[in-house]
């Protein structure tokens, strides 16, 4: 497996941890580019990649090829990750965005380098309602029988008992207390807030911190809620020791 990566400098380092980014299904690395920005200028060195479907913003260029990926975009995305994660000696933190937040959550379960979690519009559950919101918002289909067609092939696309079957073994065995930041946009139509909460219900054993985004839709925080967003993400990173492998949130 190739990563095309690019490891960010900050130019006044002040933290020995990295963070990963991991962006959403379909997009690339350079829309990540102002969250970049702002993770460097405090000090914090980043990395960022093209996961699977990079680039793949169309249902009709990515449908095919998730069709074909017998084990699944979850599992294909994680380890991606953990090849990206293995590349690096020193702690890190992961900052992901949407449905592959599942996938940071799956690969921290078998990791001790990571130490903690920032998790923008995900993980959710609800994948098939959020599969009918995405043809209703994201990539409008007005007609409705073929809505209903491409809602289903796409929802089996994601092989959903390969999914289910992942977080019963693999969620349980993220380390007890791990600090995760979850970030919900109140307006996401695609993505409501519901569905993100009840995915982190299953996870009872972490440390969540909510931030909710009163004005932004899904994964337009930094966009529409700039100086809030960039705060409550430097507040998270600021109460975590990062000289300890212990976690540590007061």
């Amino acid at each position: 497996m190739t990563i095309n990566g690019k490891y960010h400098a900050s130019d006044n380092k002040k933290h020995n941890t990295l963070i990963v980014l991991v962006h959403h299904l379909g997009g690339v690395p350079e829309q990540l580019k102002h969250h970049i920005a702002f993770l460097n200028q405090n000090g914090f060195d980043v990395y960022s990649y093209s996961a699977f479907l990079s680039g793949k913003s169309h249902w009709n260029d990515f449908l095919p090829t998730m069709k074909n990926a017998k084990e699944g975009v979850v599992k294909i995305w994680s380890k991606e990750l953990e090849e990206v994660l293995d590349q690096f000696k020193e702690d890190k933190v992961i900052f992901s965005f949407s449905f592959p937040s599942l996938a940071a959550l799956l690969t921290a379960s078998k990791r001790k380098d990571i130490k903690a979690l920032v998790c923008d519009g995900g993980p959710f559950s609800h994948l098939l309602l959020a599969v009918w919101r995405f043809f209703t918002y994201h990539h409008p289909i007005h007609n409705i029988f073929f809505k209903i067609h491409l809602t289903i092939q796409m929802y089996l696309a994601f092989k959903p008992s390969l999914i289910k079957s992942s977080i019963k073994k693999q969620l349980p065995l993220l380390p007890k207390n791990l600090p995760v930041l979850s970030l919900q946009s109140l307006k996401d139509r695609q993505v409501p807030p519901a569905y993100i909460n009840n995915c982190f219900s299953k996870i009872k054993h972490i440390n969540l911190n909510v931030c909710q985004l009163k004005h932004s839709a899904h994964l337009q925080g930094l966009k529409t809620e700039r100086e809030f967003y960039i705060k409550n993400v430097l507040d998270f990173l600021k109460k975590i020791d990062f000289n300890s492998k212990v976690f540590l949130l007061k």
